[in-house]
C-alpha cells in the first residue's frame, strides 16, 4: 500500500503550493497588480500539464516536472516506480508519451531516499514551484497521480501529520 500512497503523496505537497498560492493579476485599467486565489478546477488544469505517468516494466507511478534546462526536461518521482529500470514511458495527461531516462536514484530504502530524477531529451511540461516554508497541519493539499494504475487521479484533503 505504501508504494501507492508516496506518489501521490509527493505530488500532493508539491501541488499543494498552487493551492495556497495567490496569483497576481494585472488589471490594464487601474494598472495595479490584485491577488486572485486559484479555484480547485483551475488548480487542477494548471497541474495536469505538469504531472506525468510513468511506466516501468509492470510498475506504474507519478511524477511531475521540477526543471528545463538546455533542451531537456527533468523529473522526480518516487525509487520504487523504476523497478530497477533506468529506461521509462511517461504519459502526459494528454495521452502523448515520451522517453526517459534515470539520471539520480537515492534507492527507496526508506520514505526519506524513496526519490528519483528523470530526463527527457525534449521541452515538455510547467515545472511546478516547489513550495518553500514549511507545511502546516490543516492546510488543504490537492494530490494528482496514478495509484495502483489509475492514471491522473486527483483527490483532496489537508495535511494531518508531518514527519
Amino acid at each position: 500500500m505504501r508504494k501507492f500512497l508516496i506518489p501521490i503523496f509527493i505530488t500532493g505537497l508539491i501541488s499543494i503550493s498552487f493551492f495556497s498560492i495567490k496569483k497576481l493579476i494585472y488589471n490594464s485599467q487601474s494598472l495595479r497588480c490584485q491577488n486572485s486565489s486559484y479555484q480547485l478546477k483551475n488548480l487542477v488544469k494548471k497541474s495536469l500539464k505538469s504531472v506525468v505517468s510513468i511506466q516501468s516494466g509492470d510498475s506504474i507511478g507519478s511524477g511531475f516536472v521540477i526543471k528545463h534546462k538546455n533542451k531537456k526536461t527533468y523529473l522526480i518521482t518516487n525509487s520504487h516506480v523504476l523497478n530497477g529500470n533506468n529506461q521509462l514511458v511517461v504519459r502526459w495527461s494528454n495521452k502523448e508519451e515520451d522517453n526517459a531516462t534515470v539520471i539520480s536514484d537515492l534507492g527507496g530504502e526508506s520514505f526519506l531516499t524513496d526519490l528519483a530524477i528523470l530526463e527527457i531529451q525534449a521541452i515538455r511540461g510547467i515545472p511546478l514551484k516547489i513550495r518553500k516554508s514549511n507545511l502546516q497541519l490543516g492546510v488543504e493539499a490537492v494530490a494528482i497521480g496514478s495509484p495502483q494504475g489509475l492514471e491522473f487521479s486527483i483527490t483532496r484533503g489537508i495535511i494531518s501529520a508531518l514527519r
